[in-house]
């Protein structure tokens, strides 16, 4: 005991000035009682050991306040506090600066509950949860693809209607070499669409991929994709695509788009292509351009032009995704372009598919009974000479929503029978053979 009292004297005699032996001895006793730890003996605020003054019904009546989506100000609440006091509703002794200071104080040390409640899950996820780091560098092309829709900047005609509106281009990207796989162009972001999609890139690259990423919404998490596929009717969709295909599905987590690389590749494909489309509506109300402006008729005069149709639109799309971007160099990709790492590598023999098996997998599907006159399918008519025995029969109808020149005809045994294409119009004096 004295050699530790000795060797306080003489430090706090350097350091402090001289100490009484009354404040070594405490000192001694504090350090023999938090088992010789030294930091035991650093001086703390009478707030650091006992707390503020605030009292239980003050403190829940501020947490009260404050932990709402209406944003109270924290002297808004303070505020309120001491009115209700004036009035004789609630005792609050503390001083508005010592509450202040408690809620500081609360408020540090319970940051994700204060965000929770002030600015609801989105503000947690982007400030408060550590995100995952992704390294797309272990990635193989064929590994992931992401799929997401985009609703177009500029207008293509429809040809239902032969009106100039927005349509939707569903997107399938290969996450390894940021390249485009697979697209196709919907006025509504449905599930036929999205298979039409994920159908041309499995058709593209002659392959599937191990794993596809998602969207949250409705469409991507249709039953066509990820439940059993047994349990559905063939006449309304063909589910379970995925899962027979052996495809793992993820989909991304709600307020997160920052988890879906394919963002990027939209916002790159607003800017360098759909700006110079001369039918271009704008990226945002704000972004509008001068022609759809009220009043702006020498804008409208000078630059005018005709929407493309969905044919153009695609030819258009397509260049663009495999000469400009395609073969720029991309900073994800350390200076390479999208495309020479696509192609440089090889489809792995396990991923690889043949088209037939899509018929079965990838295209719409309906029951029709076959008439004399044929088969009518969306307002157009199909006949092959092979179907002249299944007249009155009830049959399974394959067929490809971005090519209805054909579609593919079996028995309800899945047994085929032919591809009928559409019926020419003759004239009454010529016999069709």
């Amino acid at each position: 005991m004295n050699t530790i009292r000795d060797s306080l004297h003489r430090n706090c005699s350097r350091s402090k000035g001289q100490r009484k032996e009354r404040c070594l001895r405490l000192w001694v006793e504090k350090y023999l009682q938090n088992e010789r730890d030294m930091f035991a003996l650093i001086h703390k605020s009478k707030n650091q050991t006992k707390g503020r003054k605030v009292t239980y019904l003050e403190q829940q009546f501020l947490l009260k306040l404050l932990l709402t989506p209406q944003k109270v100000k924290i002297g808004t609440a303070i505020s309120t506090i001491k009115d209700y006091e004036r009035m004789g509703c609630l005792e609050s002794p503390s001083s508005a600066p010592t509450l202040k200071r408690w809620v500081m104080d609360w408020k540090r040390d319970n940051m994700a509950i204060w965000t929770q409640a002030r600015l609801g899950s989105k503000a947690v996820a982007e400030t408060i949860v550590k995100t995952i780091i992704r390294d797309s560098s272990l990635l193989n092309v064929g590994d992931v693809w992401v799929a997401d829709g985009h609703t177009l900047a500029f207008d293509i005609i429809n040809p239902q209607t032969g009106k100039a509106q927005r349509m939707t281009m569903i997107m399938v990207f290969d996450w390894a070499s940021r390249y485009p796989v697979g697209a196709s162009l919907a006025f509504t972001e449905d599930s036929q669409h999205i298979q039409i999609a994920f159908r041309n890139a499995f058709l593209n690259w002659g392959g599937v991929p191990k794993y596809v990423y998602l969207d949250n919404g409705k469409a991507f998490r249709a039953k066509l994709f990820n439940e059993k596929w047994q349990e559905h009717d063939l006449s309304s969709d063909l589910a379970g695509i995925f899962p027979r295909l052996g495809i793992q599905v993820a989909f991304a987590e709600s307020y997160n788009a920052k988890a879906k690389v394919i963002e990027r590749f939209f916002k790159t494909f607003q800017e360098r292509f759909e700006r110079f489309i001369g039918s271009f509506r704008g990226a945002s109300i704000d972004d509008k351009p001068a022609t759809l402006m009220r009043n702006e008729k020498w804008a409208r005069k000078m630059y005018d032009s005709t929407p493309p149709t969905i044919e153009e639109a695609m030819q258009m799309i397509g260049f663009f995704i495999r000469k400009m971007y395609g073969e720029a160099p991309h900073s994800g990709l350390k200076g390479k372009s999208p495309w020479s790492v696509f192609s440089a590598n090889p489809i792995p023999e396990e991923q690889k598919i043949k088209a037939d098996k899509l018929n079965f997998m990838m295209m719409s599907a309906v029951r029709k009974t076959l008439r004399n006159n044929g088969i009518m399918l969306n307002k157009l008519m199909y006949w092959d000479t092979e179907l002249i025995g299944h007249i009155g029969k009830e049959l399974l109808i394959r067929y490809d929503l971005s090519d209805l020149r054909w579609i593919l005809v079996y028995d309800m045994q899945d047994n085929f029978i032919c591809q009928a294409e559409v019926r020419r119009s003759h004239h009454r004096c010529v016999v069709q053979r």
